[in-house]
């Protein structure tokens, strides 16, 4: 999850932040009861009109149908958390936005991802560290403000 303060022109107020999850067995899964509160309290850390862009899951040849699944399961919680909250949000494909973001780099490789997202954010490269969710969260934040963003 990444907000960026889109009232200014500057990229310096981002920041990043896990979604909220909880282990059992070994798996990991949302901790529903925690994340409409948790979406609701980053977003409201700014004082500009909230706004959210969420990737829209696709299936894969060659995926698992549990992954497939983990993939829609998020992107509808997220989506009816948004929606419930009535704040404005779109859906962007993966390909397209990666394709914005990593320019030259692979496309597919999780590293280009971390290093773009490192270039961009120089004061989150801790935080971000080998995370490459944490690194495309970023992006797909830094997209949707580019594109989406006040003009």
């Amino acid at each position: 999850f990444a907000i960026i303060n889109d009232a200014l022109d500057e990229i310096d107020q981002a920041d990043v932040i896990d979604t909220p999850t909880v282990a059992i067995d070994g798996k990991r899964y949302y901790d529903t009861a925690l994340m409409p509160s948790f979406i609701l309290d980053q977003m409201t850390h700014t004082e500009c009109q909230m706004f959210a862009v969420l990737e829209d899951g696709q299936a894969f040849p060659g995926q698992g149908v549990v992954s497939t699944y983990r993939t829609g399961y998020g992107v509808g919680l997220g989506e009816g958390i948004l929606a419930t909250k009535r704040i404005r949000y779109q859906k962007v494909r993966p390909n397209v936005w990666k394709r914005a973001m990593l320019g030259g780099f692979g496309r597919k490789e999780k590293g280009a991802s971390i290093l773009q997202a490192k270039r961009l954010f120089p004061f989150l490269a801790m935080k971000i560290g080998k995370n490459h969710n944490r690194a495309e969260a970023l992006l797909l934040c830094l997209y949707g403000k580019q594109i989406f963003g006040r003009k």
